[in-house]
């Protein structure tokens, strides 16, 4: 409900600029690590946004190659690289809430 309306508004706007579907897969990827950095870091705000703008990314990048017929056998590799990140994350905010406990600074850092 939420990211459709999203990806329908993006992928119109990428018609024109040409984007690629394995374009988009790298920008998610890097989008993805850097939601990894910011959990394990504590900054748990931005995180969060990164990970859900990860989550429009996606799939942006899975309806442009279903649309433009770009689907690869690298393209396939993408959903191992989704699960490799996804599970990242759990282990970026178990790091971070061992490292951190229930320490005052933790609530402080969580706000962003």
């Amino acid at each position: 409900m939420v990211h459709g309306p999203i990806e329908d508004f993006l992928y119109l706007a990428s018609l024109e600029d040409g984007d690629h579907a394995h374009q988009l897969t790298v920008m998610t990827n890097v989008v993805a690590w850097g939601a990894t950095f910011l959990f394990a870091t504590g900054r748990l705000g931005w995180g969060t946004i990164l990970a859900l703008a990860v989550g429009v990314l996606d799939g942006l990048d899975g309806k442009q190659a279903r649309v433009k017929i770009e689907t690869s056998k690298v393209g396939k590799l993408e959903h191992w690289f989704d699960a490799f990140f996804e599970n990242s994350w759990w282990i970026a905010l178990a790091y971070t809430s061992n490292t951190l406990g229930d320490s005052p600074a933790l609530s402080a850092i969580s706000r962003f």
